[in-house]
């Protein structure tokens, strides 16, 4: 609708994926919680403003950083204390479990990706593979398969993952 340089404007329905961009995350959880907040945020909005809001679709909203000083632990620490504020927000509906629009990967540095799987997330560290894992997810949540006829034009990378921890998501009760 709208463009200049890198700024772009444009209507929510053509939108299924949002990245949140930043060359380095310092060392801070409550820095990591709030781009986990607003990337959440940002994801929601664009759902709730499509034309038919009530239909299920596949949205990819991700948090990538060139590089961070968090190690493993913390990171993972963050991003349950971001899923913690969601599931107890009586503003937003968690009655299905996950919420639409919401983070569901993750790419910090070379090494730590995290990706949505049923009910929660798994974290895991890799052999500077974290980037091509992102990349490969989200070319998958897109359907680039169907859209151009073939399954094999990205290779996901294979046999370095190391899953290091997983966060269940237990609804709130009522």
């Amino acid at each position: 609708m709208f463009r200049e340089e890198d700024f772009v404007i444009l209507h929510p329905d053509p939108i299924f994926a949002i990245i949140e961009v930043k060359t380095k995350i310092q060392n801070s959880k409550p820095d990591l919680v709030e781009i986990f907040k607003k990337a959440s945020e940002n994801g929601i909005k664009v759902l709730r403003n499509k034309k038919r809001p009530n239909h299920p679709i596949h949205f990819f909203n991700g948090v990538f950083s060139y590089d961070t000083e968090m190690n493993f632990d913390a990171v993972l620490d963050a991003f349950k204390n971001h899923w913690d504020a969601i599931l107890n927000n009586p503003k937003i509906d968690t009655s299905r479990g996950m919420v639409e629009g919401t983070v569901t990967h993750m790419c910090l540095n070379q090494s730590i990706y995290l990706k949505e799987v049923l009910h929660g997330f798994s974290a895991f560290t890799t052999k500077q593979q974290a980037p091509a894992y992102f990349i490969s997810e989200l070319f998958e949540y897109l359907n680039f398969d169907k859209l151009y006829g073939c399954d094999n034009w990205f290779a996901f990378p294979m046999g370095d993952g190391e899953i290091k921890g997983s966060i269940k998501l237990v609804q709130r009760s009522e």
